[in-house]
């Protein structure tokens, strides 16, 4: 996360936000590091 000038923003998503406990609630993005959400493995198909 970047914080300058009272604005808090996540550097994947560039959504911002004045208030920290408001910067905390944002959702997850895809992209970089910044996710609420844990990773989705690919089921690996047996070998025959």
């Amino acid at each position: 996360p970047f914080f300058h000038d009272g604005m808090k923003e996540w550097s994947c998503c560039k959504q911002r936000s004045h208030d920290f406990s408001l910067f905390l609630e944002i959702p997850g993005c895809k992209t970089g590091k910044h996710t609420t959400e844990k990773p989705v493995l690919a089921k690996s198909v047996p070998k025959h």
